[in-house]
């Protein structure tokens, strides 16, 4: 399940339970209707989700792509250890934004809208707390 909370710097996309082929799908479905809106600029919340299959964050990955090719992004918030080590694990640890909360993640935006690695509001850290 996808909850979409739209703001004026981003909108926001809650995924709950596995981050699986069907939820996939979902959020394959959502960022298509998004660039349809020439709503580009995405902050992905994973607080909730349980189990990530591999393929996933390859799809992930090629969405951001298809954002990025539009000058949006999507950055995400709420990482646990595993999320973190499968990103490090498919080497695309570097590819995404990482932030410790949502409103950090909108923030990020109104700093750098398009494009960032996570380190505007922590220095030279890469963020990967889990809190939401």
């Amino acid at each position: 399940m996808i909850a979409v909370t739209e703001s004026e710097s981003a909108v926001v996309l809650e995924m709950q339970g596995d981050f699986s082929e069907p939820a996939m799908d979902e959020f394959s479905r959502v960022i298509g209707g998004l660039i349809d809106r020439k709503k580009v600029q995405v902050v992905l919340s994973v607080r909730r989700v349980g189990w990530v299959s591999l393929k996933s964050i390859k799809w992930l990955a090629g969405n951001l792509k298809k954002l990025r090719q539009r000058n949006g992004d999507i950055r995400l918030t709420g990482l646990s250890p595993y999320w973190t080590s499968l990103l490090e694990l498919t080497e695309n640890q570097n590819l995404f934004g990482i932030y410790p909360s949502v409103d950090e993640a909108v923030a990020s935006y109104r700093l750098a809208p398009h494009g960032g690695t996570g380190t505007e509001l922590s220095g030279s850290r890469l963020l990967t707390t889990a809190a939401g």
